[in-house]
């Protein structure tokens, strides 16, 4: 998404398009119009999310101390 490629990878994609990691924005706004789901996380303490990045732990660390928590975000697709 930074880089600008996810347009051109998302343009070749037939059917829903899936975005998944721990830094995924959760925003409908990132599929670019196309219906699918992006999986990231939501920052549960703030204070203490930004100790432990600025200590240099991962996503991984931050969600097994529940800092972080793991959150998916259904665009345009039915949710039954």
């Amino acid at each position: 998404m930074v880089n600008k490629t996810i347009d051109r990878v998302a343009d070749l994609v037939r059917g829903p398009l899936l975005i998944v990691g721990p830094s995924t924005p959760l925003w409908p706004e990132a599929l670019g119009g196309h219906e699918g789901a992006l999986g990231g996380s939501l920052v549960r303490d703030l204070d203490a999310a930004v100790r432990m990045v600025e200590l240099g732990y991962g996503a991984e660390h931050l969600l097994r101390q529940r800092v972080l928590e793991k959150a998916t975000l259904l665009v345009g697709l039915n949710k039954s």
